[in-house]
């Protein structure tokens, strides 16, 4: 039999724990690694909560590099972009498992990456993702995700 009374508690503990951080705004600022390597590309994201369970980002990338290769051939992969999007969280935000979707423009230009010829242009389209996102520290995460993109 279960105790009606340790139940109340339990969810009335819940209801208040809830209360107490569904006004608490989650802000956060984040950059990717990956990018950073992948010839120097910038790039910076700002997310904010939207309640428990969904967030809201926004970020950019920038690149105007030119690499030299010995063989005097330039390498580059120039790019300007802005994205848009939400984040699904099940348990909460900015902790476990996420999926999202986003909306971006790319204005780029390549070169000497995959093949020596150069390819120029305005890209614009959607892209799905997901991953999961490790509590590092009270004020540090780590994300690990993987996503696709296309238009």
């Amino acid at each position: 039999m279960v105790d009606s009374t340790h139940t109340k508690e339990y969810r009335a503990a819940l209801r208040k724990e809830k209360k107490e951080n569904s006004h608490k705004a989650q802000y956060s600022v984040g950059t990717n690694l990956l990018n950073w390597a992948y010839f120097g590309t910038a790039n910076l994201e700002a997310s904010a909560s939207l309640g428990n369970h969904f967030s809201a980002f926004a970020g950019g990338k920038y690149n105007s590099w030119n690499f030299e290769t010995k063989a005097f051939k330039e390498v580059y992969n120039k790019q300007i972009t802005g994205y848009a999007g939400i984040k699904w969280w099940p348990w909460f935000v900015n902790t476990g498992w996420w999926v999202g979707a986003k909306a971006q423009y790319s204005d780029f230009s390549t070169a000497g990456i995959m093949s020596s010829y150069q390819r120029d242009g305005v890209a614009v389209g959607a892209g799905l993702s997901g991953g999961y996102t490790f509590m590092m520290g009270r004020h540090f995460n780590l994300d690990l995700g993987i996503g696709v993109w296309g238009g």
